[in-house]
C-alpha cells in the first residue's frame, strides 16, 4: 500500500489557519446552505398541494436513494479519487437544481417534486461519502478530530442560514427561485472546492488492483470494519448513541414539556440549549491543540451523554433539564468529534470513502428506528424510565468498547 507523504514544513499547527482546509470547509458550508434551501423549497412546494401524504413522501424521497446507494457512493469513491468524485457530484447537484429551477416555471407538480428528490439523493449518495473524507487528505492525522469539530460548527451555521433563506426565497419568488439560488450555492462550491490540492496527495491512492463490481468493493469496506477492533467499537458505541440520544432529544423533549405544563416555550429553551452546549463542545475540540488518547477520551465522555439522557427523563424543573441538555450537547460535540475524527486516521488508503459511507449512513439512516423504539419503548413503561433505559444502554456499549484490548491502547 502506498505509504502517505509527510506533510510539508509549513503546514500551520491549527485547522483554522490551514487555507486550504478552509477553502473546503467554504465550499462545504455552501453546500450545506443549499441542501436547507432544497429541503424548505421543495417541503413547503408539497405542501402547498394539500396532500398530507404527498409532503411525507417528498421529504423522504431523497432520503431514500440516498441510503440504498450510499455504500455504492463510498465504493465509487475509492475507486477513482475522493476529489474527483467530490466534484462531479456537486456539478450534478447544480444541474439537477438547474433543471427544477427551469421546470417549475411551469407550475409545480408531483412529479417533478418526487423526480427531481430522487434524482437529488443518488447524486448525494456519492457526494457525502467524498466531501466528508477529504479531510483526511488536507490536514495530518492528529488535526482531523479538529476537522470534524469544523464541520459540526458548519452543520450548525447552514441551519441558522440556510433555513430562513429557503423560507424567503420561496416567499418573494416561488419554488424556481429557490431552487435557482440553490443552484448558484453549489455551483460556487463547486468553484471553491476545484481549487483545493490536497497536501497528501497519496492518500486514497490505490494501489493497482484488478477491478472487481462495485458490489465486491462495498463488501470488502464492511469486512474491513468488521476486521478492525478500533473501527468495530467505535462503531458499536455511535450506533448505540444514535439510538439512545435521538429519541429522548427529539421526543422526550416535547412529552416532559406538555406533561409538565413548560410549553412550547420550554421545548424551545431545551432544544436551544442543546445547540449551545453542542457548539460549545466542538469549538473546544477545534480549539484545543492536541488530545492524547483521543479514542479514550471521547468514550469517557460519552458517560457524560449517558447522565444527561437519564436526567431529560428525571429532571425535577425545566432549568435542571436544560443543564442536562447543555451537558449532552457538549459531550456529544467533544466525543463525536474525536472519535470520529480518530477514526478517519486509522483508515488505510483506498478505504477512506468506503468506510467513511458506513459511518455516515450509520447516522443517517437510525433516525427513524430510533424514533419509532423510543416511542414503543416510552409507551410501555413511561418517558422517564424510557430515558433511563438509554442511559444505561449507552454507558454499557461504552463499557464493552473498554473490553477491547485495542480500544485501550488506540
Amino acid at each position: 500500500m502506498t505509504a502517505a507523504v509527510e506533510a510539508p514544513a509549513t503546514t500551520p499547527q491549527r485547522p483554522y489557519r490551514n487555507p486550504t482546509f478552509l477553502g473546503w470547509l467554504a465550499g462545504y458550508w455552501l453546500s450545506l446552505v443549499g441542501d436547507q434551501i432544497y429541503f424548505i423549497a421543495f417541503a413547503f412546494s408539497a405542501a402547498q398541494l394539500g396532500d398530507p401524504l404527498l409532503t411525507s413522501l417528498v421529504s423522504m424521497a431523497s432520503s431514500i436513494p440516498r441510503a440504498v446507494l450510499m455504500l455504492f457512493g463510498g465504493a465509487l469513491g475509492d475507486r477513482i479519487g475522493l476529489r474527483k468524485l467530490m466534484l462531479v457530484s456537486d456539478a450534478f447537484r447544480v444541474l439537477v437544481m438547474a433543471v427544477a429551477a427551469l421546470a417549475g416555471l411551469g407550475g409545480t407538480s408531483m412529479w417533478l417534486l418526487v423526480g427531481a428528490a430522487l434524482v437529488f439523493g443518488a447524486v448525494d449518495a456519492a457526494y457525502m461519502p467524498a466531501v466528508t473524507a477529504l479531510p483526511a487528505l488536507i490536514l495530518p492525522g492528529d488535526q482531523l478530530p479538529a476537522s470534524v469539530a469544523a464541520r459540526q460548527l458548519a452543520n450548525r451555521g447552514a441551519l441558522l442560514l440556510g433555513a430562513p433563506l429557503g423560507g424567503l426565497l420561496v416567499a418573494v419568488g416561488g419554488f424556481p427561485l429557490a431552487c435557482g439560488v440553490n443552484a448558484v450555492s453549489f455551483a460556487l462550491s463547486v468553484l471553491i472546492l476545484a481549487k483545493i490540492r490536497p497536501q497528501f496527495e497519496t492518500r486514497g491512492v490505490r494501489e493497482a488492483k484488478p477491478r472487481r463490481n462495485l458490489l465486491a468493493e462495498v463488501g470488502d469496506g464492511l469486512r474491513y470494519v468488521i476486521g478492525q477492533p478500533v473501527l468495530r467499537g467505535v462503531f458499536l458505541v455511535l450506533t448505540t448513541l444514535e439510538f439512545c440520544v435521538t429519541g429522548p432529544v427529539n421526543l422526550a423533549v416535547p412529552l416532559r414539556s406538555v406533561a409538565e405544563g413548560w410549553g412550547a416555550t420550554g421545548q424551545g429553551w431545551m432544544l436551544g440549549a442543546l445547540g449551545v452546549g453542542g457548539a460549545g463542545g466542538a469549538l473546544l475540540v477545534l480549539l484545543a491543540r492536541k488530545w492524547t488518547r483521543p479514542v479514550t477520551i471521547g468514550l469517557w465522555v460519552m458517560l457524560v451523554q449517558a447522565v444527561g439522557v437519564v436526567f431529560v427523563g428525571y429532571g425535577p424543573t425545566l432549568p435542571a433539564v436544560c443543564a442536562a441538555m447543555v451537558a449532552i450537547g457538549a459531550s456529544g460535540g467533544v466525543a463525536g468529534s474525536l472519535l470520529a475524527g480518530s477514526t478517519q486516521n486509522l483508515i488505510p488508503d483506498g478505504y477512506r470513502a468506503r468506510v467513511g459511507s458506513i459511518f455516515v449512513l450509520q447516522g443517517l439512516g437510525l433516525v427513524p428506528v430510533s424514533f419509532t423504539l423510543f416511542g414503543l419503548l416510552g409507551t410501555a413503561v413511561g418517558v422517564p424510565a424510557a430515558c433511563a433505559v438509554c442511559g444505561v444502554l449507552i454507558a454499557a456499549s461504552v463499557a464493552a468498547a473498554f473490553t477491547l484490548p485495542a480500544i485501550r491502547r488506540a
